[in-house]
């Protein structure tokens, strides 16, 4: 047979297979797609995973109809040594397979995050089917698993709702971006914080705070409100925030929304000592002004951008003192910045990182730019 023969042959059996379908072909209704997945920690201190699947109900009459009272979801949990244990005996629950490849979110409870949680993260990148673009959550004030139980007016799932609301905040943190956080020289990391406000029979979520996570990849606490949202931006997480400020003149306050933020750090050293400088720009526009400042006039909204830019600049180093007192713990990114430009003064920095940070001296310049002030320049009379 001639190789031209051959060639024809092949090509015609690769076509018979496209036509024929795919061998691995997995039908829908065969599957249990996770939506999300939450990790919890018993009384025993056994690992506990909860995951949540969409429940697909029949609305024909002769079924009896959907039932608009249940939500469209449920919840399955179970313990085991490991996700891989934990995740076989919610399958001898489950009528169909156990698919992640829809997972959009998890969720780490408070006391999974404080014994870390690092070591768990193996199945999630090592199997095939797993999204290594679901986001990850520490779930503070409950479990995880009562997270992905409790219903919301807003969204379907809890999982979703968690997702849309981190975007709206700017604060997103993916499986993909944490593996990279744990690779950097500095290894510390912050991860967005989910809680849940109750108000009768409506839960709805909050994502205002970040956790803090030391070089062991164990969560030590919390950073809440203004101070976390600038942490994150001196750490280069955030590229928009809203920053409401009291006008000294006036004693009333100035909402300027920032759209674009930048981050540039800096170093030096002499001898031992370590000098960081931060600079941090952002530009934006006046959403709400209280005060009597005719703030069409350049004079007065350059004079309200330099306040501002202050106040911010004392606050950024009030937030940057308290995490070098009370944690020692470089989530600002400051020995990544050394150990990328002179990598072998950082082998020996890197071995008491945390002591040494603790002690760095570190210059704070905030410029803060108001590009517009909306329709009206001038606010309330009286």
């Amino acid at each position: 047979m001639s190789v031209k023969a051959i060639l024809l042959c092949v090509a015609f059996l690769f076509m018979a297979c496209a036509i024929s379908g795919c061998w691995d072909l997995k039908e829908p209704n065969e599957l249990s797609f996770v939506i999300g997945s939450g990790w919890d920690l018993t009384n025993e201190r056994q690992f506990k995973l909860s995951v949540q699947i969409p429940v697909v109900r029949s609305s024909s009459p002769e079924q009896g109809g959907a039932d608009s009272s249940r939500p469209p979801y449920t919840v399955v949990t179970s313990t085991g040594t490991n996700i891989t244990d934990a995740a076989s005996h919610i399958q001898e629950q489950l009528s169909r397979k156990l698919f992640a490849g829809h997972r959009v979110a998890l969720f780490i409870s408070e006391a999974v995050a404080r014994q870390g949680f690092m070591k768990w993260l193996d199945e999630l990148i090592r199997n095939p089917d797993s999204n290594t673009r679901v986001y990850i959550f520490i779930v503070k004030g409950s479990s995880a698993e009562q997270f992905l139980k409790s219903e919301y007016a807003m969204e379907r799932f809890s999982a979703t709702y968690a997702n849309r609301t981190s975007r709206i905040v700017g604060f997103t943190e993916k499986l993909f971006d944490l593996q990279k956080e744990k690779n950097n020289p500095s290894r510390c990391f912050l991860l967005p914080v989910v809680s849940i406000h109750t108000t009768g029979k409506d839960s709805q979520i909050a994502i205002e705070e970040a956790a803090i996570f030391d070089q062991d990849y164990q969560m030590v606490d919390f950073l809440k409100g203004d101070g976390a949202w600038l942490a994150l931006w001196m750490r280069g997480k955030i590229s928009h925030l809203l920053l409401t400020q009291r006008v000294s003149s006036e004693h009333r306050t100035v909402s300027l929304d920032l759209q674009k933020l930048k981050r540039d750090l800096k170093f030096s050293m002499n001898g031992d000592r370590i000098r960081m400088n931060l600079k941090l720009d952002g530009t934006g526009f006046i959403r709400e002004n209280n005060t009597n400042l005719f703030l069409l006039s350049p004079a007065v909204k350059e004079q309200v951008a330099k306040e501002m830019s202050t106040n911010t600049e004392k606050e950024a180093m009030r937030v940057i003192r308290s995490v070098q007192r009370q944690y020692q713990t470089d989530i600002f990114g400051f020995g990544n910045e050394i150990a990328w430009r002179h990598p072998k003064k950082w082998k020996s920095l890197s071995r008491h990182w945390g002591d040494t940070f603790s002690k760095v001296d570190v210059a704070v310049e905030v410029k803060l730019t108001i590009k517009g002030v909306g329709q009206v320049g001038s606010g309330p009379k009286g």
